[in-house]
């Protein structure tokens, strides 16, 4: 999928430039900065860990998720998405191999130029990933708009998103092409619900090369830094 410049608008099969930094939080057991376009979003995972006997598991761990706001106190916006999010982590994180145990998920949002909820759960994948916890698979969301004339946008800015009839977020196992979770805001035909998860689909394959992508320069950099460490132990 052709990456579109940010500020340009994004028509079907092009969504906005993707960046994503892993290992940025020092005191996390993984973490990942995610940009879709400006919208920015941090993400740390701290466990699995000893969990409080009111949230403890016989069968697995206990995964929540905790979302800050840009500024301010949480609000019920947060509370919703933070509801979505956990669902999905839980239906991919393979829980019963940490009973007794709990797995947080910590969210702060930088910046909100739109599709905040992919971001975020996108920005949840891979700091899971690179938390090292198992998963049953990578997973990843697309946001989809559409316009009053009927025009689908992927990706869409925050401005897109206040022009649009209808929003779709599709929450996606990037492996199997299941989905996980949808979440709709507005009006849309059956007809454009099916075209959206449809291309929703699509979006997360590329997704998926773009996560292996990033996990591959992860792996290459601490390669290289061994290398250097056992040149320097010969010295």
């Amino acid at each position: 999928h052709k990456m579109a410049a940010l500020g340009e608008a994004q028509f079907v099969g092009k969504t906005r430039k993707r960046v994503c930094e892993l290992r940025i939080l020092n005191r996390a057991d993984g973490s990942a900065r995610f940009q879709q376009g400006l919208t920015s979003v941090m993400a740390g995972v701290y466990g699995p860990v000893e969990v409080k006997q009111n949230k403890e598991r016989p069968d697995g761990a206990h995964l929540e998720v905790n979302l800050k706001a840009i500024t301010g106190a949480p609000s019920v916006k947060e509370r919703a998405l933070e509801d979505i999010l956990t669902s999905t982590c839980r239906e991919m994180v393979l829980l019963e191999q940490y009973p007794h145990s709990l797995i947080s998920v910590n969210l702060q949002v930088e910046v909100d130029n739109g599709s905040l909820l992919s971001t975020l759960c996108n920005a949840s994948c891979m700091s899971l990933l690179d938390c090292g916890v198992p998963m049953k698979g990578m997973f990843s969301c697309v946001t989809c708009a559409w316009s009053e004339e009927g025009q689908l946008v992927i990706d869409p800015t925050s401005d897109q998103e206040s022009s649009a009839k209808g929003i779709i977020h599709v929450a996606i196992n990037c492996h199997k092409q299941t989905i996980l979770t949808v979440h709709t805001l507005g009006n849309f035909t059956i007809d454009q619900f099916q075209q959206s998860i449809s291309m929703s689909k699509s979006v997360s394959q590329s997704l998926l090369d773009f996560y292996r992508e990033c996990n591959s320069k992860k792996l290459s950099k601490y390669k290289t830094v061994l290398q250097d460490v056992k040149m320097a132990n010969k010295v």
